[in-house]
């Protein structure tokens, strides 16, 4: 469980995580904070690695980001939104495009989210096309009735290799005030007899 921040510092999202397979062991690899910092703290920061990849985005050609270098690039990405710092989708370009379509996907992560339109996952992570495997619906559920979104997981962590889902809520989600209020008004009718 994590929380990630709104530019005005107030939480907005909260994901939990699940994530497989070996962690990264390189020694330059940032550490993932516990949470994520506050202005004043970025300066102190070390600077971000920059990965490079053979056409210039993650395409099916580069490797599988290990879950905890996924994490801490999705933290990173969240920090330089909430301080007006984001930069990724300014630098995609055609070519970028272009690579994608050629030579796949390769996404370091799977984000089930909201589709409220207040969560805008690839902004919130500032990730450019091909960074994340974006599925929503209203209240990020996921039940057995929803068999394309369990496998359009499995998809994600099979042909295209992700090791990491993260399931992202949000703060005033409509659908999960509608579900909570359904079930306690069940619950209060059946304590009244009803």
């Amino acid at each position: 469980y994590f929380e990630l921040l709104q530019p005005n510092h107030q939480t907005f999202c909260f994901a939990a995580m699940v994530c497989w397979g070996k962690p990264s062991t390189s020694g330059d690899e940032i550490k993932v904070p516990q949470t994520v910092a506050a202005p004043a703290q970025l300066d102190d920061r070390p600077q971000r690695k920059v990965t490079q990849y053979m056409h210039g985005v993650r395409t099916q050609h580069d490797g599988s980001t290990p879950p905890d270098r996924a994490l801490a690039k999705l933290r990173e990405g969240n920090e330089r939104f909430t301080t007006g710092r984001a930069e990724k989708t300014k630098n995609f370009k055609a070519e970028h495009r272009e690579a994608l379509a050629t030579h796949g996907q390769l996404p370091m992560a799977a984000i089930l989210g909201c589709a409220d339109s207040r969560a805008p996952i690839e902004i919130v992570f500032d990730v450019q096309p091909g960074d994340l495997f974006v599925l929503r619906n209203a209240g990020n559920t996921l039940s057995h009735a929803e068999g394309s979104v369990v496998g359009s997981l499995e998809y994600c962590v099979g042909p295209l290799k992700a090791k990491l889902i993260v399931v992202l809520g949000h703060t005033k989600c409509g659908a999960m005030a509608g579900a909570t209020q359904t079930m306690l008004s069940a619950q209060k009718a059946a304590e009244n007899g009803e």
